[in-house]
């Protein structure tokens, strides 16, 4: 289960951190706005000059799974900053917030932490933000890495081969956003009642891959903290960030950053369709296509995550990086 917070209070324009009671991590609270703050976590390198990356999690998630690359962004020099969306975990919901919303949050979060540039990551859903940031905030991105990242899912057969339930959430996104909170509140009693029962579930619609990666202790621990950060405010948060992933993207074309595609060919989340689609759209976009891999290829730390972000965080993203200009606007 999630770790509990200790007792914290938040000084306005100040950042707040509160240390949880089962880990030595640390989440932060940075004030954003009246009456609204942003939760984020630091994993990796504690240098303040080390290459920064701003981490985006899949749904259902939180940033504390980038906790899983801490090991390895510490021994690359790695500073990743993993910012919780509103709605989840103790980050202020928001019901009115769009894609396009989030570079000003992320730009307030960076300036608060002296981060001129950073590389960008976006897991599963979370592809979508990396994206909007890539495309709206260039200045600020030295590159996109994005790890089994959904696409858009707008298109007539973008999600031809998706798991079904996942499926679902896109059709009540796209069709009847009102309703998103349904299912997940069936989802929330189930895991809430029998947690054991729920990953069972779960892991047996995946592939080998996906199981294999699920079993190991550190990453179900991982997981069931996210997963209590998601529904910590109720299913509302989770509910309205799939319907901002499931509605209109930024305009792809417009990316002129470098961007790593990495994908497992057993993905039946987001589909392999949805990478070649976004190489299509995408200018300066690689892929790397992992043979045997599922939908958590960017969880499998003792396999395929060490070797990918050894490439990831190489140094070529940011020199082949557009040079910076002017600084972004909120």
């Amino acid at each position: 289960m999630c770790p509990h917070h200790s007792g914290q209070r938040v000084v306005r324009g100040k950042i707040v951190m509160s240390v949880t009671e089962r880990t030595q991590f640390a989440s932060k609270i940075l004030p954003i706005g009246r009456r609204k703050e942003l939760e984020y976590y630091e994993f990796g390198a504690e240098d303040p000059g080390a290459h920064p990356l701003i981490f985006h999690y899949g749904l259902p998630g939180s940033a504390c799974m980038s906790s899983l690359a801490h090991e390895v962004a510490k021994q690359l020099g790695v500073r990743v900053i993993a910012p919780n969306r509103p709605g989840c975990g103790r980050s202020t919901y928001d019901p009115c917030r769009k894609l396009t919303d989030w570079p000003g949050v992320i730009i307030r979060l960076a300036d608060a932490l002296g981060v001129d540039r950073a590389t960008v990551v976006g897991i599963s859903s979370g592809g979508a933000y990396a994206c909007a940031l890539g495309r709206l905030c260039p200045e600020r991105v030295a590159g996109i890495v994005l790890l089994g990242s959904l696409a858009p899912v707008e298109g007539p057969r973008a999600t031809l081969g998706m798991w079904p339930l996942n499926r679902l959430f896109c059709v009540l996104a796209r069709r009847l956003p009102q309703l998103t909170p349904l299912p997940l509140q069936v989802l929330a009693m189930h895991y809430r009642y029998d947690p054991s029962g729920f990953h069972r579930q779960l892991s047996s619609g995946l592939p080998a891959f996906d199981q294999a990666v699920l079993a190991r202790p550190e990453v179900s621990a991982v997981f069931d903290q996210a997963m209590e950060e998601a529904l910590r405010q109720g299913p509302h948060g989770l509910a309205h960030d799939i319907n901002v992933v499931a509605g209109p993207w930024v305009e792809l074309e417009g990316i002129t950053c470098p961007v790593r595609i990495i994908h497992g060919d057993q993905d039946g989340i987001a589909p392999l369709a949805m990478a070649y689609y976004l190489k299509g759209r995408l200018p300066y976009a690689t892929l790397d296509v992992v043979p045997g891999a599922g939908h958590l290829i960017s969880a499998d730390i003792a396999g395929v995550l060490r070797e990918q972000l050894a490439r990831i965080l190489s140094s070529d993203v940011a020199r082949h990086a557009p040079a910076p200009a002017a600084l972004c606007r909120s």
